[in-house]
Parts: structure tokens; sequence; C-alpha cells
């Protein structure tokens, strides 16, 4: 996976902010810089986009504190050629998250919110809760929110369940007990963003641009605003740039800019590398290797999925090291791009979540590329021998 640097520029030249925005500001919403880059008019209802998508992150975008919209900023290349009539797939991919994944954790996180529902569903199970729910239900914000999500989908009223599945993780995320469950829910709603733009995505032509339209197997660099004397809307410049093996993918996954990457073959055997780590040591492999095994992992320091899993990934490392298995975290991202990245901030964590394994910087994204890693969280397990 190829991510454009100049793409990355882009996201941080533009601010996502609540409303329809202004072109000349450079403030955009979700929705209204999918139309920018799709060469429509300044909108928040692009042609271009499914309205089930722009109905789910209207809400996020418009809900959520200004710096988590921030992550949303990636997915508007995705969105685009969406209107493709899979409204209906993606309906029932909302459903099936909300009742198998959300919703369990959400019993355990808000226990007095939720208990009359836990008691509602009785033995019936958690995909047939539609069915085992009353009308009747609390007053709490978190349960009022879940009701409606149960009303309109047994309704079928599949917009409505779209605005209805953004304002329960807005809910969820704003209501969250800690931050380990606020991280974990805004990256429920990434991840379900990112599922419903695959939807369709195999049969799909997504065209940047109404002057130079391009399939997807040839990436276009972002347009590039330049100020018009009058007007609120800027003229756009599009140049094409080198081909890629795939879409566009959402870089909260993330995001080794430069980068296009080959998986490795099982058995294969890592070069070694000497990377620098917070503590102020330069690592290599023989420093981290266990007797019974070794685990290389590519995370960073703003990525939501990463944050999501952090509490995990150091339950497990410690866990690993019982067992003889070392391990190391790799920061591969440019922080150019991502100032959240850099060293002196990978110092930070480091030091406050006190991780129990060497976290250290990978600045040419050399070892990133021998490994094949596309995205983060990426992990890679090797053997006693180092063989993956």
């Amino acid at each position: 996976m190829s991510v454009n640097l100049r793409a990355e520029r882009l996201y941080d030249q533009i601010e996502l902010v609540r409303g329809t925005g202004g072109r000349n500001r450079g403030q955009l919403c979700i929705m209204s810089f999918v139309a920018y880059l799709a060469g429509e008019r300044h909108t928040d209802h692009p042609h271009t986009a499914s309205p089930f998508i722009r109905k789910f992150a209207i809400p996020l975008n418009d809900g959520m504190p200004i710096a988590l919209c921030q992550d949303l900023k990636p997915f508007a290349p995705r969105i685009i050629a969406t209107n493709d009539g899979h409204d209906l797939k993606r309906a029932a991919v909302v459903s099936q998250m909300i009742m198998g994944e959300v919703l369990p954790r959400a019993m355990a996180d808000f226990p007095h919110s939720l208990d009359d529902i836990r008691h509602e569903l009785g033995n019936t199970g958690l995909f047939n809760f539609a069915a085992g729910w009353h009308n009747s239900g609390p007053s709490g914000s978190i349960a009022s929110h879940f009701h409606a999500v149960r009303d309109v989908h047994e309704q079928r009223q599949r917009l409505l369940l779209a605005t209805r599945a953004g304002q329960l993780f807005v809910a969820l995320v704003l209501c969250a007990p800690s931050p380990a469950a606020q991280r974990w829910y805004w990256a429920k709603a990434l991840e379900l963003l990112d599922r419903l733009c695959d939807v369709g995505a195999d049969h799909r032509v997504a065209r940047i641009g109404s002057d130079n339209a391009t399939p997807v197997s040839v990436q276009y660099s972002p347009p590039v605003l330049a100020a018009e004397s009058k007007g609120d809307f800027r003229k756009i410049d599009r140049r094409p740039i080198q081909k890629i093996e795939s879409r566009p993918t959402a870089p909260s996954w993330k995001l080794m800019t430069r980068l296009t990457a080959s998986t490795p073959t099982l058995g294969w055997h890592p070069s070694d590398f000497a990377l620098e780590g917070t503590d102020g040591r330069h690592y290599r492999l023989a420093d981290v290797r266990g007797a019974k095994g070794t685990l290389v992992m590519f995370i960073s320091n703003h990525c939501p999925y990463v944050q999501a899993v952090l509490d995990d990934i150091i339950r497990d490392v410690q866990e690993l090291k019982e067992h003889r298995v070392g391990a190391i975290g790799v920061m591969p991202n440019e922080v150019a791009a991502y100032p959240a990245d850099s060293f002196e901030n990978m110092k930070r964590l480091a030091e406050a979540r006190q991780l129990p394994f060497p976290y250290v910087i990978d600045r040419s994204q050399e070892v990133a590329r021998a490994f094949g890693a596309a995205c983060t969280p990426d992990f890679f397990g090797f053997n006693g021998d180092l063989e993956l």
C-alpha cells in the first residue's frame, strides 16, 4: 500500500469543522471535503457519496471533539464513488457491528444504564436483540441511543439507522468511563466507517476531480488550493503521480508514506537493524530476541487503532516475557506529517505508559519496508530461530 505524501500534507492543511465550513478558510466538514476532492461544488451533500455513509459520518463530524474529528480526513477519498446502490448491505454491516461488538462492550462499561437491556435480552442472544427488546426502556442517554438504533432497525429505515448509529458512537465516546474505553469506541467508529467504504469497493471505480477523472489504479495528487481574487471557491490543480497497486486505504491503518510493501512469506528471516530507542539506546534484533520467539510490532502514537489496543499490547508483551518471547515496538511514520509521532512524543508515551518493550523510531522507513509493514498496528511473530 502506498499513500501519497502530498495527500498527507493536504490532510494537515485542511481542518475539519462542524457545519459545511468554507474552502477559503481551509475549513471543511468530512462531506464537503469529499465534494472538494471529487470536483463538486461546495456542499455537504456530494453526489458521489453514499447517502448512508453521509448520514453516518455527519454525526461523527459534528458531535465529536474537533481533535478527534481530524481522524476522519483520510476517509474522504475512500468515500468518493460510494453512491453505488449498496446501502442495504451497509445497513446490515452497521447492525451486525452494533449487535455483535459494540453492545457487549457497552454492557460492561455502562452496567447500570444498560441493565434492563441485559434482562430483556435474556437467553435470546445478542443477534436477536431487536426482537428481545420491548418498547419501554430506561431514560439514560446511552440506553436511549441503543433503543433508537433498535427502533429504526426494526422499522427498516436505513438512512435513519445510519444517523442513529453515528449518534450512538458520539454518545459512547463522550460518556465513556475511561480514556481506554473512549479510545476503543472511537476506534470502532472509524473501523465501521472503513467497513462501510469497503462495501462494493471491488466493483467501484473512484474518480477524483471532474476535470481529470482517473481510475483509482492511478493516484492523483490531491487538489492544490490556490486562492482566487473573488468568491469563496478555489481553483483546483491536479497533477498525476505514480501508479499504485491498491485503492487508497483509510490512513488510520496507517501510514508509512512513500512505502510500497510486500508481505514476507512464512519462514522468512528478517535482516538486522539498528534503531534508536526512547531510552537513548540503539537496538538490534539480537538485543530483543527471545529464546522462544520474537515479536516485532509497528505502532505509532497517533493511530487510533493502536491507542485502542495499547493496553492489550502492554499486557500481552508482559505475558510473552514469561514465555521467553522478546518484543520491540517500531514507529515508522513520518513525523513531519504526524507531529504526534515525533521522537519526543514517543519518549513521553513510553514513560507515561511504562512500555515493557523498547520503543524505537524507523526514521528512514527502511525497516518497515523490509518487513513489508503496511499499517499500524502491524505485528510480525518469529520463532526461536527468527523464522516468520
